[in-house]
């Protein structure tokens, strides 16, 4: 565990000015909106000089790292490692759990474990795969070829069957949403996927929902943030109907409605949880390496609250701007 240099320290309340271009833009989105417990801490160098800084939120009774990011110079003197222990620290003294989440290019993730390490953390689990994409992925998913080609990046798919049919998230009616919230839990839908804490300000022309007959069986629902990115917050397909591969037609038109209602210059960010959907995560890596814009890996190390605070406490929301489940 590394442990404070003379003369650094941390720097709390850090100004938008002081983080912009240093956190991702969706975070940055968040921090500029005052979101509640969201907050950008510097770490000061022995230089004098604030060269690395992190996201850190407070939710429930968890402290959560989402991005940590240092010049050359602060790496070198292990600045980012120092600020990481520190908000450990803090989250200890508070009686908090503490939880780190930070993505990397590599599927070995050598970069995060030898970060969280020197911080004294817990070895790391991959928890996602973090995806960004943009044109060549949306010319060949809609090619006329891209139905027949299993080497295309949706793969063989099939158009949806008959009772299925496609419907604007915001068009469903209150009927159906009523249905829907009393079938949750016989859905197993879990708090990061529900779509009615993941719809406020999503982007109307893009969030879909898949009805059979008249209720809803699943959910694409995406944001969009100033930095011409949409991100792709939530996927879901009722499980007991995974098997019939409804997801793919449900990608295919979320493409073409990106491409025909906000721009062939859009570029989308979505999230697939290794554990959850890996089914899905396989196809990412085998078919859309090459179409991708990137993919990146997600790692989380977590420490449990001290014991004498009764324990650690497991989130129930993650902040829309930094997680996203796709099961399907």
């Amino acid at each position: 565990m590394t442990g404070p240099s003379e003369g650094a320290e941390p720097i709390r309340g850090l100004g938008i000015r002081q983080v912009a271009g240093r956190v991702a833009p969706a975070l940055y989105h968040r921090l500029v909106e005052g979101m509640p417990g969201l907050e950008a801490i510097g770490w000061r160098s022995t230089d004098g000089e604030l060269r690395t800084v992190a996201v850190r939120l407070h939710l429930d009774d968890e402290a959560r790292v989402f991005s940590i990011n240092g010049d050359e110079v602060a790496k070198s003197r292990g600045d980012d490692a120092k600020l990481l222990d520190w908000i450990r620290g803090d989250a200890e003294r508070r009686g908090f759990a503490f939880i780190a989440e930070l993505v990397e290019g590599s599927d070995s993730g050598t970069s995060v474990k030898r970060l969280f390490e020197r911080a004294g953390l817990p070895a790391p689990t991959a928890e996602r795969l973090v995806v960004v994409f943009g044109e060549r992925m949306y010319r060949a998913t809609l090619s006329e070829d891209a139905r027949r080609d299993r080497n295309h990046p949706i793969g063989s798919w099939r158009p949806l069957p008959e009772t299925f049919r496609i419907l604007d998230w915001t068009a469903c009616s209150e009927s159906q949403r009523s249905d829907l919230r009393s079938r949750l839990e016989e859905m197993e839908v879990y708090p990061d996927v529900d779509p009615f804490l993941r719809e406020p300000d999503c982007e109307p022309r893009t969030s879909m929902a898949i009805v059979q007959h008249d209720s809803i069986v699943g959910w694409l629902i995406s944001h969009r943030y100033e930095d011409g990115i949409l991100r792709q917050t939530v996927s879901f397909i009722d499980p007991r109907l995974q098997k019939l591969g409804l997801i793919y037609p449900a990608y295919v038109e979320l493409i073409r409605r990106v491409t025909e209602q906000l721009g062939w210059e859009t570029r989308m960010r979505f999230t697939v949880d290794l554990k959850l959907a890996r089914g899905l995560a396989a196809v990412v890596r085998r078919r859309w390496a090459m179409y991708a814009d990137s993919i990146e890996t997600a790692w989380k190390s977590t420490v449990a609250a001290p014991s004498d605070s009764g324990g650690p406490v497991s989130a129930t929301i993650r902040p829309a701007d930094s997680q996203a489940c796709d099961r399907g």
